[in-house]
């Protein structure tokens, strides 16, 4: 196929499967890798090879707004008009640093404001220098560099195309279940491409209807396998000697955190950023945090986490099933499906306020908390706190806690509606026939059965049509999934993860699902290359 070259920028570690991914997208379609911004791995040379005129970024340094070798900054890129029409951007960036800074609580807006318009200067460098025409990543950006990069590519009007998933929903007559995917090329119209396609679904597939059939059945069979594995408590003799380790006084921990570490990172510091109150003339004010700075933060975040959850079982009651309630289940926080898919809903407090100003008179709402942000190891960036909770009855006095062990599909059959930013019980919510209603973006808000709540007014409405006795169609949830399988293609992918990234499933179905793929990040890129219409104009910045 004789098309024009383009340069094409690539947010993803390289490995076999990528890597075939690109060499199908340059032979093809014209896409010629010009960058790598990745993290270490072994396949970086194997890349190399396959690319000479590649170049690569690490992880690392795209965090410190770091540029590849022969690019000069080019300060003065951002402009109010950056700012203006990113501003939402702007918000979701900032708590986005919370995930990957070491002590975000010592980051005030001007230091923030600083790091984000640096990076964005960073970009214009990369995108413009360089002059790229694509930027193609397996996944929705949530590191700060790469959703960055997403911001000004749409700024500059540069295709910027990601892969979306669902969650399992083909059974496999062996078992097995299987993931589709969607290219996208915009954040915030992912799934435009199933609306515009409902009207013409196929029949459902024999595996679509297993799924289906199995949604009825009991938690233990409804869990998503990826949820199940994290459920399974770990017994192993390595698992063990880190209980007893972690039970060792913190001071004696120490020369262990620091002698493990460098064995593994060959440096005494963390990937956690940390912007020093001082730095030299020169110097790049955007350091990583040490290590033993960073195990000492971690022992009070730990302090703190075990304060909110005994605040939490403290303030449990054993739910009333018979009342009237909505079950808000909550988000595993800080992680990608709250920051940036759950968008300015990222904030618990908003859609709870928002729930109470919405309910009649004698509902309650039953708040579930999310177990991982319970389980160990408690993460370094977990922000649960006594507080948190505070603020959510104080805001919400209809607000009751449910014990993290309540069985959640007994909450489910029950409610008069179940809420979340994007967690996958709203969806097991409409296929048990139970009204659900989702905050953010999730590979089922498209659905119109399940409510896509942005604003006060829609979700008071939705409660509304809820007292009315509205229930979710089975029919038309299958419907919308045969869509997405249809429209999406089924590349037969284990969640996440592509099958030829293993050798024992790289096979003739791997293979062709890899030209399907391309395929659609040719058409997606095709797509964003037409002349803007009035209404994209208007919805530009956005």
């Amino acid at each position: 196929m004789n098309n024009p070259r383009i340069k094409t920028l690539y947010i993803k570690s390289p490995n076999p499967a990528w890597i075939d991914i690109a060499s199908d997208l340059q032979e093809r379609y014209g896409f010629d890798p010009v960058l790598w911004v990745s993290s270490v791995t072994d396949h970086k040379k194997t890349c190399g090879e396959a690319f000479p005129q590649t170049q690569f970024l690490e992880h690392i340094d795209a965090m410190q707004n770091h540029v590849p070798p022969g690019l000069s900054r080019s300060p003065g890129c951002v402009d109010g008009d950056f700012l203006r029409k990113n501003a939402r951007h702007e918000d979701t960036f900032y708590n986005m640093m919370d995930r990957w800074f070491g002590a975000p609580y010592r980051l005030s807006i001007e230091k923030r404001r600083s790091y984000y318009i640096d990076m964005a200067n960073a970009w214009f460098t990369i995108l413009q220098g360089m002059d790229i025409g694509a930027v193609i990543m397996p996944t929705i950006p949530h590191r700060l560099y790469d959703y960055m990069a997403y911001i000004v590519a749409r700024y500059l009007d540069i295709p910027f195309i990601m892969l979306e998933q669902s969650n399992e929903i083909l059974f496999a007559e062996e078992g097995s279940r299987q993931t589709p995917f969607l290219v996208v090329g915009d954040m915030n119209d992912r799934f435009r491409a199933i609306r515009e396609n409902l009207h013409k679904a196929p029949a459902p597939s024999l595996e679509l209807q297993r799924y289906f059939d199995n949604t009825l059945k009991d938690y233990a069979a409804v869990q998503p396998l990826y949820f199940k594995s994290k459920n399974e408590r770990r017994t192993g003799l390595k698992d063990t000697a880190l209980r007893v380790f972690r039970a060792i006084p913190f001071p004696l921990r120490v020369p262990v955190h620091v002698a493990a570490h460098f064995q593994r990172r060959k440096s005494f510091f963390t990937q956690k950023l940390t912007l020093p109150y001082r730095h030299k003339k020169g110097q790049n004010p955007v350091t990583f945090q040490n290590i033993v700075a960073a195990a000492a933060r971690h022992e009070k975040v730990k302090a703190q986490v075990r304060a909110a959850r005994e605040f939490y079982d403290s303030c449990c009651a054993h739910p009333d099933l018979n009342r009237k309630f909505i079950y808000f289940a909550a988000s595993f926080q800080p992680e990608r499906s709250s920051t940036p898919d759950a968008g300015l809903c990222q904030w618990t407090e908003l859609m709870v306020e928002m729930i109470q100003a919405s309910i009649p008179a004698g509902w309650v709402i039953y708040f579930k908390e999310h177990p991982s942000n319970y389980r160990p190891p408690i993460a370094a960036d977990n922000n649960r706190s006594v507080s948190f909770y505070q603020r959510l009855k104080h805001l919400a006095p209809s607000l009751e806690f449910v014990p993290l062990d309540f069985d959640p599909l007994s909450l489910i059959d029950s409610a008069q509606c179940v809420a979340t930013s994007t967690g996958t019980t709203a969806w097991q919510a409409a296929t048990r026939e139970v009204p659900a209603m989702v905050f953010g973006e999730i590979w089922f808000a498209a659905c119109p059965e399940i409510a896509h709540i942005k604003t006060l007014e829609q979700c008071r409405n939705f409660i509304g049509r809820v007292e009315s006795g509205f229930k979710p169609s089975r029919s038309k949830l299958i419907q919308y999934c045969a869509t997405l399988e249809s429209i999406g293609g089924l590349w037969a992918w284990a969640r996440g993860y592509a099958p030829y990234e293993k050798d024992r499933l790289y096979n003739d179905t791997g293979r062709a699902g890899l030209k399907t793929l391309c395929d659609q990040i040719y058409k997606t890129y095709a797509l964003a290359r037409q002349p803007a219409s009035q209404e994209k104009a208007a919805r530009y910045g956005t």
